[in-house]
């Protein structure tokens, strides 16, 4: 990204999410920077924008609001060819819409304990996962269903029904955080304590994990494996009921995210960027790479692979990496 182009659309914000729309377009959630000056203030009171990033003709476009959103996850609808926007609190947005305002809409099914915490596309469907266990489909335009209704899966929300009895369902300490599916009747998802389930498309199913740690990210790869990042470097691997602990000795740090490119698994820290092959654990050996002091996520379309931060953009496209948005030299 040029200079001009970084100022007038990155200048004074940071990265959140990222997702790659095709080889050449990336899109970009991007929150505005708080003025210390200001004191404190909450992430809502911030313009928030998705910029659009065409590689191959070097050319930027943005749409922004002013704010009224928190933690604004995004997705790409490969059929229908839109852009799809949930924030933590289920307000939502599609473009290719006549309303520019915020939210279009708000998604169904929500109550106080409700919180979206990502968006993630399986088989050409966005499904938005959240706390406290909570499976949206999106399946056409502002139309979404419910996979993890109470009324039809009551044993899926046995704890939460408890919970709520006792009066203190905002202390859950469980809870979906991530989804990922090898297809729509193979799914997975995970979240806090251990907390991880699978979908067939009919029923839920516990899954028993090796783990009582927070699970931060699922991701369902080419191998035919389910991994699963958490806390203090924990790596699961399995599939079925068969599942182990990928043990290593480089980092104490949170595992953030995961992307699988080329045969590699791609782990993120909050500090480094690792490679997993065959069990096997290391920092990328790319000066690109450590040349950044922290990473805040990895997604790749099997195509490319794009590593970012609050202000740092690289793509790897299985011969070398390349930085392709950075704050410009002065």
């Amino acid at each position: 990204m040029n200079k001009k182009d970084y100022n007038d659309n990155m200048k004074g914000f940071s990265i959140t999410d990222c997702i790659i729309v095709n080889n050449n377009t990336l899109v970009f959630v991007v929150y505005e920077d708080p003025d210390p000056s200001e004191g404190y203030s909450v992430m809502a009171d911030y313009i928030v924008k998705y910029i659009i990033y065409r590689l191959d003709i070097d050319k930027v476009g943005q749409r922004g609001w002013a704010g009224g959103t928190y933690y604004l996850k995004i997705e790409y609808d490969q059929n229908e060819k839109k852009i799809v926007l949930v924030d933590l609190h289920g307000k939502a947005w599609e473009n290719n819409q006549a309303s520019e305002d915020f939210p279009l809409y708000e998604l169904p099914f929500k109550d106080s304990t409700f919180s979206v915490h990502d968006l993630h596309a399986i088989h050409g469907n966005i499904y938005a996962v959240g706390r406290p266990r909570k499976l949206l489909k999106r399946v056409s335009h502002k139309t979404w269903i419910d996979l993890t209704n109470p009324g039809q899966f009551s044993y899926l929300h046995k704890e939460i029904f408890e919970a709520k009895k006792r009066g203190n369902i905002l202390n859950l300490d469980f809870g979906f955080k991530s989804v990922d599916g090898f297809n729509q009747n193979n799914i997975y998802a995970c979240g806090d304590v251990g907390d991880m389930w699978h979908y067939d498309g009919k029923t839920w199913e516990i899954v028993d994990v090796p783990s009582n740690s927070d699970l931060n990210k699922v991701l369902c790869a080419n191998d035919g494996y389910v991994y699963v990042a958490s806390e203090r470097g924990g790596l699961l691997k399995g599939k079925d009921n068969k599942w182990e602990v990928l043990n290593q000795n480089l980092t104490q740090d949170d595992f953030i995210d995961l992307a699988w490119f080329k045969g590699i698994l791609y782990v993120t820290t909050q500090e480094n960027l690792y490679q997993v092959k065959n069990n096997m654990f290391e920092i990328v050996p790319s000066e690109e790479v450590n040349s950044l002091f922290s990473f805040h996520g990895v997604v790749s379309n099997g195509e490319i692979l794009i590593a970012y931060n609050s202000e740092n953009v690289l793509l790897f496209n299985g011969c070398s990496w390349e930085t392709i948005v950075s704050p410009p030299k002065e």
